[in-house]
């Protein structure tokens, strides 16, 4: 990423030249590949952007990793079965005590 350098920012906007489609992303993400989360975490600053597909949200909590934090956009589609902790997990919702 880094070799090509940043892109071009206008205002608060910058251009995205590349996209990186992972399908069946579940498979990735639960090897914990440090390159997956560099991408996810640091891509846009180089004009990276990713699209993970997976079939369930749970898949983007995976052990200590919680990739629904480095996600800003999401498209969901039919869920079979969603449960409170999921939707909590996709709009990073906190517990208010």
């Amino acid at each position: 990423m880094q070799k090509r350098g940043k892109p071009t920012v206008r205002g608060d906007y910058r251009q995205l030249t590349k996209m990186i489609l992972v399908d069946e992303a579940d498979n990735f993400m639960r090897q914990d590949f440090a390159s997956l989360r560099k991408i996810l975490k640091e891509g846009r600053e180089y004009g990276v952007g990713a699209i993970l597909s997976t079939q369930e949200i749970t898949h983007f909590k995976t052990g200590e990793n919680n990739y629904a934090s480095y996600i800003l956009t999401w498209v969901i589609h039919r869920v079979s079965e969603i449960r409170n902790s999921d939707i909590k997990a996709v709009f990073n919702i906190d517990d208010k005590k």
